[in-house]
């Protein structure tokens, strides 16, 4: 019972980090909502490749690379570029909704999808620091003493799945929403989800900037 009580707690962790709006939330958004379902969930498995890579990290206790903030700093600003790149063509897709260049073949390509979910998550090494809090919520809660390397695996492998299950849930909720929303109300969800991007990618350049000059 108490093992049961520890994965359910574990995928709860993964299902609830994954709400607050990011990178990944947006690239699935735009695709879901463009009627590529496919390509929106490339990008949760490019997003949860990234996840499994840096819980690995985390509980397999190598992460001393990750303790230089200026290595933070670095993948910060690969971040910030690459969240520029994809504000640009957001933003251009939502002043040409209903073009069928080059922005679309992007949105379909679910390989770019894969690639896009990855870049977007393995640039925010701040997702080790997730996963250790994970783990010291459920030693708090007395449900597990000693991690030993099965339990490690299971913590990375339920609290991926539960990351995974509120993406791809987002993704087919938006899929099926989409049939609601009228094209002037897709253009300014476009125009909205590209100035968020922005917004984000701000903070990304502002942090890393406060520890590289600081």
């Amino acid at each position: 019972m108490k093992t049961f009580l520890l994965l359910l707690v574990i995928y709860s962790l993964g299902f609830v980090s994954a709400i607050p709006v990011g990178p990944a939330q947006i690239e699935i958004a735009k695709r879901s909502l463009h009627n590529h379902l496919r390509s929106a969930v490339m990008v949760v498995f490019g997003s949860i490749s990234s996840d499994f890579m840096y819980g690995t990290i985390a509980l397999f206790g190598v992460a001393p690379f990750f303790d230089n903030p200026k290595a933070v700093a670095i993948f910060e600003l690969c971040g910030t570029i690459i969240l520029w790149i994809l504000a640009f063509f957001t933003l251009r897709q939502g002043a040409q909704l209903h073009s069928l260049g080059f922005d679309r073949l992007i949105l379909k390509s679910k390989r770019i999808a894969f690639i896009t979910g990855f870049s977007l998550s393995v640039v925010n090494p701040m997702m080790i620091f997730w996963w250790l809090i994970g783990v010291q919520i459920v030693r708090h809660l007395n449900l597990v003493d000693t991690f030993t390397p099965a339990l490690s695996l299971s913590f990375v492998l339920f609290g991926g799945l539960g990351l995974a299950t509120y993406l791809i849930a987002l993704a087919v909720a938006l899929h099926w929403a989409k049939k609601f929303f009228s094209n002037k109300a897709m253009q300014k969800i476009y125009m909205s989800l590209g100035i968020v991007l922005i917004i984000l990618s701000l903070y990304f350049l502002i942090n890393s900037l406060r520890i590289l000059l600081g």
